[in-house]
């Protein structure tokens, strides 16, 4: 919305303070007088002494209204009256000194001040008598705006110039002067706009820019006129660049109007004209790269451009099919910015069909530089540079174009490019990239695309990869990188086809990658290849009950157990799982027996509880400090799940119970429980046969077992509990046996609560008379060895050998004395003569409670005003508490 603009006098007797200089007090009352206003040796002698009492200073801000009248008369006088010329341009060339205040507080109360005033400067432009006043104007405004923010008390921050400059009209005025500018003026109207571009982001001149860019190009080739249109270009790149750093588009982007069709128009022509004679000029290359950036940089920030009605999109689809490999750097900028633009052209099912038609897929597999029949891609200077963004491209396109990318053989070029690039090295970003792209394109499940890399070998140069990493003397985490991209393209591979010969080879990098995993000195492990390995694992070994024997009889299960004790909890959870679907088969429950963990005392069982309490202090369920249960009515609720259950709208499909469950590995651990209860027999057979874990479970690990055997009649009643919510949210009072059923389930959930409870603290009272026995019977043991008499006469043996030594004496001596000499200091702030020593100074003796000081003062006895009532004894009598002896503690 445009601001009206106030008549000036307005404006003047609106904001005007009271006027530090007399003179331009009485130069403004000659100027709106219409009788003295032709007096020129009057108003000329008063602008004389004014100029000269402002000196070099400028103009203070209480008299910019003022200011603001005295240029408008000499802009408009100027032109029939020469003699004011000279006075107008000292006064414009004063507008490049930034305005002075007298209080610091000024800059705070001027913001208004100083709007009108940039407002009423932009008008000013238009009413200058000519060019040279013009520039002029144009001058002081850039030095105004460029000046170096320095500490200066009596002039106006800079920061809160440019806030006014943004407030004001000066921006729009400026950027509708772009066009009808004549060409001598426009080099500095462009210098203010960039200027203003710099310091906001609220200067919205797109359209007038554009205009202006194909009148400047037209020149560029004349002398002295390239700095015009290089200039238009960093103002218009500076736009985009504001609008893309800013976290939200500014307000005059999300007002603005689309871009009318000439605009567009104008920018699809003057683009293509670059690109064609970019080709004999190295600068016209410069700009037409910049120009692509603009335009990308407008894409990113979301500008209101319609590129595809007015063709720009179609012609640079049509330019990116005849792209070949770049012999220079500015060609190789220019390729990778089209690629750039390619990409976001996707989201337009237009622009698709446009790509179909054009055959642009085969056009970009064409930039990888592999000819028909051979297995060495061509190499230049910029081939490696440029292949990386080729790549990302592909993946972006690939799904849109798939049709065209299996015609085009892309799969056999793709696996070209990656045999080519494991020789260049595995530490190159074009295998990594090259590998991101067949992952891609692999995890669209599509038949026919699958078919194609399989009929290409890529299983087979997919495990030799693997293979090789994993033989690495150090996996860094570039190599985890590889391993991960890798063992998510198999896994992709393993689901469409899960034939025996593939699980065979993949059972074996399987076991190969959790061995190597399993040394801590080795390598920093990431998360992201374990989470791979896990679902890879998961996929194998579910395939089919052939597959899990093999890995069970291979010690797989032993090597899962291991990751699960050292990793961490998203693949633990992986894992976790993965072991929960192994104990279906029974051959998994001797191997689950004879764990052992790291420090070969602990089980399953063990390992199982240490995990449950990690989830359980990470989501925050109460527990006493021992582990029991705190809350009986909620066991197992976090305080995620909590805020879900009474903090949230009840509705019909939602369970906080059962979102509780998703990613969480205590479901897992009360599943293997079960099936470990329900295979006991052959639990206790293979204890007892290989005499491992003689010892008991600890009391810790006990206590956490009475929960995980109660899990789902815990979740259970949590569920009962959120149906009772609900029935109540929505008015409905059960009654009957529906509502009699519905109060028994409750009771039953907060009884098993207390009956767990109940366990726990039967399991630690246990413990604690294990222990008072234990010591009770270490007392005895030592009092029949009657080793009292011996410990007693070897601290006899101790002190005669340490009293023997002189210097052990002689440092006894010392710190007896230092205690002395410290005790012996009188208090802080008392008299020295009121206290004295109990004992001589220099005698060597040991102070007693450290009764060393005296105090000698007169006794006080209290005010009686000022003695406080002592409180009456309290009526109620001691409240005592007698145990029973029939209670079981």
């Amino acid at each position: 919305m445009e601001k009206r603009l106030e008549p000036l006098d307005n404006f003047a007797m609106q904001f005007r303070g009271d006027t530090s200089k007399t003179k331009l007090k009485k130069l403004r009352k000659l100027i709106r007088d219409p009788i003295t206003a032709d007096n020129l040796l009057w108003i000329d002698k008063l602008l004389c002494q004014f100029l000269k009492e402002t000196g070099s200073e400028g103009f203070k801000v209480k008299d910019l209204p003022d200011i603001v009248v005295v240029l408008e008369f000499l802009g408009w006088s100027a032109r029939e009256t020469p003699e004011y010329e000279k006075h107008l341009m000292k006064l414009l060339e004063m507008i490049g000194r930034p305005p002075g205040v007298d209080k610091f507080s000024e800059n705070l109360t001027s913001f208004e001040t100083l709007e009108h005033y940039f407002t009423h400067l932009g008008c000013l432009i238009i009413l200058m008598p000519g060019k040279e006043q013009i520039v002029k104007i144009l001058r002081s405004l850039h030095e105004l705006f460029t000046r170096p923010n320095r500490v200066d008390v009596s002039a106006i921050k800079l920061q809160y110039l440019y806030e006014s400059v943004e407030n004001s009209s000066l921006p729009e005025i400026l950027s509708r002067l772009i066009n009808p500018c004549p060409p001598d003026i426009r080099s500095n109207l462009l210098e203010v706009i960039s200027d203003l571009v710099k310091a906001s982001e609220v200067c919205y001149i797109v359209n007038s820019l554009i205009l202006q860019l194909t009148i400047s190009y037209q020149k560029f080739h004349e002398k002295n006129t390239r700095d015009e249109l290089v200039l238009t270009i960093q103002v218009l790149w500076m736009l985009i660049k504001s609008a893309q750093s800013s976290g939200d588009l500014p307000s005059t982007w999300k007002n603005s109007s689309p871009q009318n069709h000439e605009v567009m128009t104008c920018l699809k022509n003057i683009f293509m004209e670059i690109v064609d004679d970019s080709s004999s000029d190295s600068h016209v290359k410069t700009i037409r790269n910049d120009l692509a950036m603009i335009l990308l940089g407008g894409f990113v920030a979301k500008a209101p451009w319609n590129l595809i009605k007015c063709g720009l999109a179609t012609d640079i689809i049509i330019l990116s099919k005849s792209l070949r490999i770049p012999r220079t750097q500015e060609d190789l900028f220019f390729t990778k910015t089209l690629l750039a633009l390619l990409c976001h052209f996707t989201t337009s099912p237009f622009c698709i069909s446009i790509m179909t038609q054009n055959a642009v897929i085969p056009g970009i597999l064409g930039l990888l530089g592999i000819d028909e029949g051979s297995r060495v891609p061509k190499r230049s200077s910029y081939s490696s540079q440029l292949l990386p963004s080729v790549m990302r491209t592909l993946s972006t396109l690939v799904p849109q174009l798939l049709h065209d990318f299996l015609e085009s053989q892309g799969p056999q070029k793709l696996l070209i490019m990656l045999e080519w690039s494991v020789t260049m090295g595995l530490n190159s970003s074009i295998a990594l990239e090259t590998l991101r792209t067949i992952y891609s394109i692999i995890s669209l499940q599509i038949p026919d695309c699958m078919m194609q890399f399989k009929a290409a070998g890529i299983l087979t140069a997919l495990v030799n990869l693997t293979n090789r990493i994993i033989t690495l003397e150090e996996l860094t985490l570039h190599s985890q990188t590889l391993l991960t991209l890798l063992i998510m393209t198999l896994d992709h591979l393993q689901r469409a086809n899960s034939s025996l010969s593939s699980c065979e080879d993949s059972l074996k990098i399987i076991e190969k990658l959790l061995q190597r995993c399993q040394n801590p000195e080795d390598f920093v492990i990431n998360d992201k290849l374990l989470i791979s390995l896990g679902s890879f694992t998961w996929t194998c070994v579910t395939a089919s009950s052939e597959a899990l024997q093999k890995f069970i009889e291979r010690g797989g299960t032993y090597l899962i157990l291991d990751t699960l004790d050292k990793s961490h909890r998203h693949p633990q959870n992986i894992f976790m799982g993965i072991l929960s679907d192994m104990c279906v088969n029974s051959h998994c429950i001797p191997h689950l027996c004879t764990w052992r963990g790291l420090n070969k005392s602990k089980g399953l069982l063990s390992l199982l509880s240490r995990l449950w309490r990690d989830e359980e202090r990470r989501i925050g369920v109460k527990r006493t400090p021992r582990g029991c249960i705190e809350d009986i009515e909620l066991p197992l609720m976090g305080r995620i799940q909590w805020r879900n259950t009474f903090y949230t709208k009840t509705i019909e499909n939602y369970s906080p119970t059962l979102e509780s469950w998703v990613g969480s590995v205590r479901p897992k651990i009360y599943s293997i429980r079960k099936q470990l209860l329900a295979n006991a027999e052959v639990y206790e057979i293979v204890r007892d046969h290989y005499k491992i874990l003689a010892e008991d479970l600890s009391p810790e690990d006990e206590i956490t077992l009475c929960i995980v055997d109660q899990f789902f009649r815990f979740s259970r009643g949590q569920v009962w509990g959120e149906v009772l919510r609900y029935l109540k949210q929505k008015g409905v009072n059960p009654l009957g046996a529906d509502g009699e059923m519905l109060l028994v389930m409750c009771q039953r959930h907060r009884e098993c609560g207390l009956y767990v409870r109940d366990c726990q603290e039967r399991i630690i009272w246990g413990q604690e008379k294990k222990e008072r026995a234990r010591e009770v019977q270490e007392i005895n043991r030592f009092r029949d060895a009657r080793l009292m008499a011996a410990l007693e006469a070897a601290q006899t043996v101790d002190f005669i050998e340490r009293t023997a030594d002189r210097d052990y004496r002689v440092e006894r001596k010392e710190r007896q004395e230092a205690q002395v000499n410290q005790g012996l200091r009188f208090p802080h702030g008392v008299i020295p003569s009121d206290c004295h020593r109990t004992y001589p100074e220099n005698w060597n003796v040991t102070t007693i409670f450290n009764q060393v000081h005296r105090i000698k003062t007169a006794p006080s006895f209290p005010d009686p005003d000022n003695v406080e009532r002592a409180s009456p004894r309290s009526l109620t009598p001691a409240v005592s508490c007698e145990f029973s002896d029939d209670w079981d503690y």
